[in-house]
């Protein structure tokens, strides 16, 4: 919660200071001036927060942002475009890449050349699987927890992580921005994601 308050307090003072600034006026050059004009802004940004502190508009201010963020963490914006499924879609993801510049260790030697493609998951096989769903589905939560297995993962694109999470007692993630359903191109839930051989399959599966 400090945390979260000392965010607030630091988006607080920029939007202030940005708030400022955009009301500060060409005055044109008349020789040397800018130490002059640096110093009466100063004293006009100083004289303004003393001002909105003595109102409490700053703590309102605070107080609005404090609440905006803690709202945001509880309950995230959902990812947009992301429907419920109706009918089976499965295809497969390859997550192999291209390496952009050599890749050397702690010695310098090179282990992987530029050009070269890389396939992760040879080096690391993904023993876990993960669970797409919305958190405000009590269905897709209950197909969530009839299948699971204690190493995977769920991932919410709507609902409650930190209610959900102190509701299955174990932690839960929230795609933010919607990052892995467009890697994955996943456009329904519930989905799931899973390797075999060198792919990773991707499921959209209707309840």
């Amino acid at each position: 919660m400090k945390h979260l308050v000392s965010y607030a307090k630091t988006v607080s003072l920029v939007v202030l200071l940005f708030s400022f600034r955009a009301e500060a006026k060409d005055l044109g050059k008349h020789g040397v001036t800018f130490p002059i004009i640096e110093q009466d802004l100063l004293e006009t940004i100083q004289k303004k927060l003393l001002k909105m502190q003595k109102s409490g508009k700053i703590d309102l201010l605070n107080q609005k942002l404090k609440e905006k963020t803690i709202a945001g963490v509880n309950r995230p914006r959902p990812v947009a475009n992301i429907g419920t499924t109706q009918i089976k879609r499965s295809w497969y993801f390859d997550p192999t890449i291209t390496v952009g510049q050599d890749m050397k260790d702690h010695e310098g030697r090179i282990f992987h050349k530029a050009g070269s493609t890389v396939n992760p998951l040879r080096v690391l096989p993904m023993s876990k699987k993960l669970f797409f769903i919305n958190g405000d589905d009590e269905s897709q939560v209950q197909w969530f927890l009839r299948n699971r297995t204690p190493r995977d993962k769920l991932i919410l694109v709507d609902g409650a992580p930190l209610k959900l999470m102190k509701k299955l007692q174990f932690r839960v993630y929230f795609d933010q921005k919607g990052f892995l359903t467009k890697k994955f191109k996943i456009e329904n839930v519930p989905a799931l994601v899973r390797q075999e051989g060198d792919l990773l399959l991707v499921e959209e599966l209707p309840l």
